[in-house]
Parts: structure tokens; sequence; C-alpha cells
């Protein structure tokens, strides 16, 4: 693809990602990004890291059910767990190796990269893919993305009642809506 096609097509992306986003506030891990476009999963991490987020954290059954629960639609979704160069699955905001595997997940060290997939019972499962292949994806408020300071304005706490807070950057680029 020409060099300079591919940052309007990315900015594009961006701009159709966020026209139709979906923020949600979430028990104790704060706003979830529920895209509508679809992008292979690192332009998914790099779409999130723009959003100061990163792909989704679901190491805990805890985390995996929050996200669960407040899936809107019945769609695969890339989260931040992955295998690419490494010995064993772990989440790209820390690096901890996954805790937590919900039943019939399917990870595959030779499918590098995972995203929740519902399955015919209503719930939903992990499954691995090529991290080519293109999918929705989830972005959530850390305070790491892949080595890196997110500088999120995201507020952890287990006090449920306080609201999810963003920063004027990311609320203003929500605001087109």
């Amino acid at each position: 693809m020409d060099l300079q096609v591919k940052p309007l097509i990315f900015g594009l992306c961006i701009f159709v990602g966020i026209w139709s986003c979906q923020i949600v506030e979430v028990n104790s891990s704060g706003c979830h990004y529920f895209s509508k476009a679809e992008m292979d999963w690192f332009d998914a991490l790099h779409f999130c890291q723009n959003l100061k987020m990163c792909l989704a954290d679901m190491r805990t059954r805890v985390s995996f059910e929050e996200l669960e629960n407040k899936q809107t639609e019945r769609a695969e979704f890339w989260i931040g767990l992955n295998v690419y160069e490494k010995l064993d699955f772990s989440y790209v905001s820390n690096n901890e190796i996954k805790e937590y595997v919900p039943p019939q997940s399917e990870l595959s060290l030779d499918k590098a990269c995972a995203y929740i997939k519902p399955l015919a019972s209503g719930s939903y499962a992990i499954g691995t893919s090529s991290c080519g292949r293109l999918k929705r994806f989830v972005c959530t408020p850390t305070i790491r993305c892949n080595g890196m300071a997110t500088n999120s304005s995201q507020i952890f706490s287990l006090d449920n009642n306080i609201p999810c807070k963003m920063s004027a950057e990311v609320t203003n680029i929500i605001a087109l809506q």
C-alpha cells in the first residue's frame, strides 16, 4: 500500500471507530471502548494507545465476567492477551501471564493473538487467531500498555460509586459523536 495513503486510512479508521464508540461504566474496571470498526491486532493496540488505553486485560474471572456482562453485541473482539514472540500467553498491559481462562477457551501457540468469542450457550470464551485478521476490539484504561505509560486518568478503586474519569483530550475526541 502506498505509504501516503496508509496514514489517511488509519485516520479515517480512528474517526469511524470513535464516531461509533461505546463507552460503558463497569464496576471496578472503569470504562471500556467497544469498537465498531475492525482492525488487525496490532492496529487495534495502536488505536487503544492513542486513546490512552490498552487492549482489554481479562486476566481474572471477575474482570472477564465484568466485560462479558457489558457485551451488547454477540461479536468477536480482540483483547490484550497474546503469545507473539513469547513462550506463553501474557497481557500487553503488564506482560503478566494469563491467570484465568474461561471454560471452552482454545489457546493455540501457532495463533498468537487472543479474542473473546461468543458461545452458543450465551457465554463467552477466549480464542486465538492470526494477529493479521480483522476483528473488532475492546480497550480499557491501564497504567501501562506495551511497556509505555498511558497517562490514563482512570481512577482505579474498589468503590463502585466512583464514575469513570477520562482526560479532557479523550472526552473531546469522543464528543465528536
